[in-house]
């Protein structure tokens, strides 16, 4: 028996060995044909199914009888078979019906297919008669089990026992019989039979046998110790066929992820890589590597091994999953550019529906994380297109509305969540497509059916977060519509039937702020503190503490408002809010003159604060403050530093402004002058810019005590924003006695009279408030007429000036009264000399 089983091996492998010669000296399949059936026979069980089809196709080719085109039909048929052409086979059985050779490829191409059911009907009825009757059965019964159809399985295999029970292929059916037990639960008979198995060591499903009993092991408690030291015993088993060490590989690594031994199960497979002999396997353990290096969040070693897998993948549709699974590996880390254009290559490429779906929804939640929500929103609708299963294509749906609303598309987003919950009113997000439903009205401004919606979620999920956050919606638009009362009456309802603290402190905080808003200062101050007091945990709890003071402060309690807002910066020093409340202490500092205070705060809030939106401003008001004291250096030094740091800030220009103003205290003119101009020039059309011209002037006019020529400088200065339409009548006012100012000092009297008379008939003409800048204006203007007058001898003309103030009513009508007095008196006694 071994004599004969070893030249049986020896044939075998001369066949396999002049095949193999023929196959690698080609470099691909050559045009050489295999005639010899048996050779043909050997290709097929050695695998060389391409080599095999190309040998039988140019067979057919020639004159062969009817007889042996059914022959190479058959084996045509195994060739297609071994490379998955299962659409090919169907053609070609479906000529031969009722052949049941060709019934059970037909079968058999179905099973490829997954279409069980459809394979069954093939093979209906009793398949224990006429050709290839114990393939059928065996077949049969695999199609029984794949369906779950175990009661049925297990007939069609005792059917075999008892018609084929000395036939080659027993081993088969019996191990396809305890693979059934298995699954009943019936592990004491499923394992009598592998130990069967096991014992025929001739057999060959000895090994397999031995898997499957350790896979039996694994589900039987008991046994799983057992199972493992069984499993790893032959994968380090090396003279046993690397087929079954990979079997008994995928088998130990499920079993060790599933216990959460995923660290166990990477080195248990990468440790097997070396002596898999196969390119297809080899790239199947590498995905499982990515898949469990993903699991354990190490997505850069899972990226490498998806890439290793794509290195040796030759099947396009292999390649094209894998670029699925690296691009799914690129959005978990978080690469999303990188992961956008990874699924667009899968795009570009692959046709199978299921593959572009995948693709599409990817690529959607890629551009998502990268803010492209109005691309996002397509490609999410792609993907539900191809979707098959009404659980994707639900999802894809609310996806997609929700990133036509991120991207501000209202109407679309409208139009998609109303058909979400028309088309799915049983499902579990529901009640979320009302929300974001009802938000998006919002968004429109379309308030009543806002409104509506947001009802609608309180009569239909009435238990629900989302009633609760319906309700504050629903405030949100009668806040936006200015309807007070109906506002403060939701909040006051959520207060009472709030079932979460959450929703209790919303609604007390909402509550506050709208007093707050409406004057009620008592009734926001003690919500503000019954917040801070009873949810100190509460995200609203340090906003509720200063809005505590400020309504304190409101209601005339300034120094306890003071207190409370300086232990809150105390007690919450390092948060956002502490700079908002600094800074309103410093301001409250500088409103009744304590610079001093107010420098101090501004600069803690520039210091502690440095990335705080206020920071720029608080040193800008830091520099105003030391100016305010006089510490001009310091001013100068707080200035250089906004600039140093904040120079591409809007302020730029009160800084520069400033600057100019620290310099003119100083005396450092020139300086001054640089920096106004420097506002000049970049901001011509900000209403500083008017100041500065004038600021200038008044430069000029201190350089002109030591250089007189500066004089005309400053008067140019003056007459040039005299005549600004943009320059303010308040400003033409000062400009106007500032001109006179220089003309007398140039020596021009009569032209300085004109200028201050304008001055006078300025503040007249133009109505001008009665403020203290601009009755000091009118007054200095006036004064200095008059006095040119009297210098002159005209002593009518400066009592007419004097008169002219005496009508206004202004602080300096009584200094004018006594001047003109003076005047009347002078004259009176020359009258009376004369006489």
């Amino acid at each position: 028996m071994r004599d004969m089983q070893l030249k049986r091996g020896i044939a075998k492998w001369l066949i396999r060995a002049s095949l193999s010669a023929l196959f690698l000296s080609s470099g691909v399949v050559s045009a050489a044909i295999i005639e010899d059936e048996r050779a043909l026979e050997a290709a097929l069980e050695d695998g060389f199914y391409s080599l095999a089809e190309r040998s039988i196709r140019e067979l057919l080719t020639r004159d062969v009888s009817s007889i042996e085109v059914e022959r190479l039909q058959l084996l045509l048929s195994h060739a297609l078979y071994g490379q998955q052409k299962y659409k090919e086979i169907k053609a070609i059985s479906t000529d031969y019906m009722p052949d049941e050779r060709f019934m059970y490829w037909l079968a058999c191409a179905h099973r490829g297919l997954a279409a069980y059911d459809e394979a069954l009907k093939v093979l209906d009825g009793d398949q224990s008669k006429g050709l290839w009757a114990d393939k059928r059965l065996l077949l049969k019964s695999d199609l029984l089990y794949q369906l779950g159809r175990l009661s049925e399985a297990e007939g069609v295999c005792l059917r075999y026992e008892q018609t084929f029970a000395d036939q080659p292929n027993r081993d088969q059916n019996q191990y396809q019989l305890a693979s059934i037990f298995r699954d009943q639960q019936r592990y004491r008979e499923a394992e009598e039979l592998l130990n069967t198995l096991i014992l025929r060591k001739e057999g060959t499903y000895t090994e397999r046998a031995e898997l499957a009993r350790a896979e039996l092991y694994l589900r039987w408690e008991e046994r799983t110790d057992q199972a493992i030291a069984v499993l790893k015993a032959m994968v380090n088993r090396e003279q046993s066929d690397w087929h079954t060490r990979l079997q008994a590989v995928q088998l130990l690594s499920d079993h060790l992820a599933q216990q959460g031994a995923l660290d166990e199960a990477t080195r248990l497979i990468e440790g097997s890589l070396p002596w898999v002999d196969d390119r297809l396997s080899r790239v199947s353990l590498k995905r499982k590597l990515a898949s469990l290096y993903s699991l354990l969040e190490q997505y850069d070693i899972a990226l490498n091994w998806i890439e290793s897998a794509q290195a040796e993948a030759t099947q396009v549709d292999t390649s094209l999953a894998l670029q699925l699974e690296k691009s799914k590996l690129l959005l978990a880390m978080k690469s999303h550019k990188e992961a956008a254009f990874s699924f667009q290559v899968v795009l570009d490429i692959a046709d199978d529906p299921a593959l572009l779906a995948a693709a599409y929804f990817g690529r959607a939640e890629s551009l998502w994380h990268i803010d492209q929500y109005h691309e996002a929103a397509k490609l999410y609708d792609l993907a539900r297109t191809h979707y098959t299963q009404p659980k994707e294509q639900s999802m894809a749906m609310l996806k997609t509305a929700d990133a036509f609303y991120r991207a501000e598309k209202y109407l679309e987003a409208e139009t998609a969540y109303a058909l979400f919950i028309e088309q799915y009113p049983k499902h579990e997000e529901l009640v979320l497509a009302y929300y974001q439903l009802g938000l998006t009205q919002a968004s429109i401004g379309r308030r009543d059916r806002a409104m509506e919606t947001m009802a609608r979620i309180q009569e239909l999920f009435p238990k629900t977060s989302f009633a609760q956050q319906a309700a504050l919606r629903i405030a949100d638009v009668l806040m936006a519509e200015h309807r007070w009362p109906e506002a403060l009456a939701v909040y006051r309802d959520l207060q009472e039937n709030a079932s979460d603290n959450e929703t209790l402190v919303v609604s007390y905080m909402q509550q506050a702020l709208l007093l707050y808003r409406l004057g009620s200062y008592e009734e926001s101050a003690e919500l503000f503190s019954s917040i801070a007091e009873e949810f100190p945990d509460s995200s609203y709890a340090q906003q509720a503490s200063y809005m505590h003071a400020f309504s304190l402060y409101l209601l005339g309690e300034v120094d306890q408002s003071l207190l409370l807002a300086e232990a809150f910066v105390e007690e919450y020093a390092t948060s956002a809010s502490a700079a908002d409340v600094l800074f309103w202490l410093a301001e409250q500092a500088n409103n009744v003159g304590d610079y001093e205070r107010s420098e101090q705060l501004f600069m803690q809030i520039f210091e502690q604060h440095p990335e705080h939106v206020l920071a720029e401003h608080a040193l800008y008001r830091a520099g105003r403050a030391a100016f305010a004291q006089s510490k001009y250096t310091t001013a100068i030094e707080m200035y250089s530093a906004w600039i140093t740091q904040f120079s591409d800030q809007p302020r730029l220009v009160y800084v520069r402004f400033s600057q100019g103003d620290v310099f003119s205290e100083l005396g450092e003119y020139a300086r001054a002058i640089l920096a106004y101009e420097e506002v000049i020039e970049n901001y011509p059309q900000h209403m500083l810019s008017d100041a500065a011209l004038g600021r200038i002037g008044d430069c000029q006019f201190a350089l002109a005590s030591e250089q007189p020529e500066r004089y005309t400088e400053a008067k140019n200065a003056y007459l040039t924003l005299k005549d600004r339409m943009s320059a303010s009548p308040e400003l033409r006012l000062e400009s106007l006695y500032k001109l006179g100012r220089c003309e007398e000092k140039m020596g021009f009297a009569t032209e300085a009279f004109v200028q201050y008379m304008q001055g006078v008939y300025h503040y007249i003409n133009a109505g001008l408030l009665p403020t203290e800048a601009n009755t000091t204006w009118l007054s200095r203007a006036a004064f200095s007429a008059a006095k040119i007058q009297e210098n002159l001898g005209n002593r009518a003309e400066a009592i007419s000036v004097y008169d002219r103030l005496l009508a206004l009513d202004i602080p300096a009508s009584a200094e004018a009264a006594r001047r003109r007095q003076l005047l009347m008196h002078a004259s009176e006694h020359e009258v009376s000399e004369s006489e």
